[in-house]
């Protein structure tokens, strides 16, 4: 790409790659985002338009790195940017910047070098910290400076694999609260990528005991000092831990664990961005704990009486406040609200009315509902939940998936019998009777009470008649 824009022999002109493109290279991973810096960008930017009659984007809002987009006319995907220097030299833009790893560069001016390695400019021993497998900031001053650091910080060491420095670490405690100065957006972004890797639970803790969630999640306090008894052996945060890192050992499971379904699964978690809005719902499935825990003394236990039905409610304020997607938000709601709901459904006694009622509800939401309330059924270890009684959850869960699969999809795909219309055909009045009797018809439907429009209209001419 960097040859088909700037040719052979390089832009002639003081030209670097630098930042995460550099630490990519040299890590031998995809280089998804080239990043270029040179002291006369949009001249440079100007030029290059000029020459490859493409179109020039200036992205000026930060006066002291100002970005210039080259974009090709055919294809919009193909672009280039390129960056002015922070500061008067490559050295100063360099020292400018986050971690060692990021502070690397490679002169362009003759192309591509041919030994690049050789050709590194490295100041601050990125390499070094490459090899060790370090995060090393460049300076207090420097995570001060964007806040934002510190999340990526954790981010690189989840997506990386490498270990956070201690005195980088200790930063990130000290300028913690400097997140509420950070934009929501900034936040959710980095937050969803940590989310985003396999192996995160390690992460979210270290963030959590160095200081650092709970700047972003004050939540976590009430939840840390809710204690819990009989199902649980810990308070209400570190059991939502427990759930995150059963959830991550689940997802790495799923051939084991669904056989035939496991690629249905993944298609379902494949959705958008369903695995960490999993993995959030996992950190709040619990959150109306705290504020409906009472002690029953007939119990001898701490009961928590519509927890998920209030946990939805504060779980939406945690996702507004993070500015999630509207779509997001619901998703996490949906699966703080239902999380109860989905244990009560995996028994043997259940009817399957209700089962394809929720089925109807949830649809392609069950899977993920149902594997967050299989991560939950493993992290009691209480004294009321022996490893028997967890093993056969877990069955009546996995067959809930399974017969979401082999049985409901098939029979949620099929047109309604009745709607709304044919009732109000009926005579039942416009208002909430309509959908009392839909909903009866609907569900006998769906159990195969009724196979044809003629059985379903009988039914709900049925159902008005013991109404009037």
């Amino acid at each position: 790409m960097l040859t088909k824009w700037l040719g052979e022999g390089g832009s002639h002109a003081p030209l670097y790659l630098v930042g995460g493109s550099v630490r990519d290279y040299v890590l031998k991973r995809p280089v998804k985002d080239i990043d270029l810096v040179c002291p006369n960008a949009k001249e440079l930017a100007r030029d290059l338009a000029k020459t490859h009659h493409a179109a020039l984007v200036a992205m000026e809002k930060d006066p002291h790195a100002p970005c210039y987009r080259l974009v090709n006319r055919r294809d919009p995907s193909d672009f280039l940017d390129i960056t002015q220097f922070r500061g008067s030299d490559i050295q100063t833009d360099l020292a400018d910047r986050d971690f060692t790893i990021n502070a690397m560069a490679l002169s362009l001016n003759q192309g591509f070098p041919s030994q690049p390695m050789q050709a590194l400019l490295d100041p601050f021993n990125g390499l070094r910290d490459i090899k060790n497998r370090n995060i090393r900031s460049l300076g207090y001053k420097n995570l001060d400076d964007d806040p934002l650091r510190i999340l990526r910080a954790f981010r690189f060491s989840a997506q990386l694999g490498f270990k956070i420095e201690e005195a980088t670490l200790q930063d990130c405690t000290s300028l913690a609260s400097g997140l509420n100065r950070v934009a929501a957006e900034r936040i959710s972004s980095e937050l969803m990528a940590i989310l985003d890797t396999s192996q995160s639970g390690s992460i979210i803790r270290l963030m959590w005991k160095s200081g650092v969630l709970s700047c972003i999640f004050p939540e976590i306090f009430t939840m840390e000092a809710c204690e819990q008894d009989g199902f649980h052996h810990t308070n209400v945060w570190e059991h939502s831990l427990d759930v995150y890192e059963a959830m991550e050992g689940l997802l790495g499971r799923l051939d084991e664990i669904f056989g035939k379904h496991a690629s249905q699964v993944r298609e379902c978690l494949n959705q958008d961005r369903a695995i960490p809005l999993l993995k959030l719902s996992a950190l709040f499935h619990d959150i109306g704990k705290p504020q409906t825990g009472r002690y029953d003394e007939a119990k001898g236990r701490t009961t928590f009486f519509g927890h998920a039905k209030k946990g939805a409610l504060l779980a939406g304020e945690v996702v507004n406040r993070l500015r999630l997607r509207l779509k997001d938000q619901d998703f996490v709601c949906l699966l703080v609200s239902e999380h109860r709901h989905v244990e009560q459904l995996a028994k043997p006694d259940v009817k399957k009315r209700a089962r394809m009622a929720w089925y109807r509800k949830l649809r392609d939401l069950s899977v993920p509902c149902s594997i967050l309330a299989m991560a939950d059924n493993l992290s009691k270890q209480g004294r009321m939940c022996s490893e028997d009684e967890r093993a056969t959850r877990e069955q009546y869960l996995k067959e809930l998936v399974r017969e979401y699969f082999d049985t409901a999809v098939e029979i949620l795909a099929r047109p309604l019998l009745v709607n709304g219309n044919d009732l109000l055909g009926l005579g039942v009045a416009k208002g909430p009777e309509v959908g009392r009797i839909l909903k009866i018809v609907t569900s006998a439907q769906d159990t195969g009470q009724v196979k044809t429009k003629d059985q379903a209209i009988a039914l709900a001419k049925n159902m008005l008649s013991q109404v009037e």
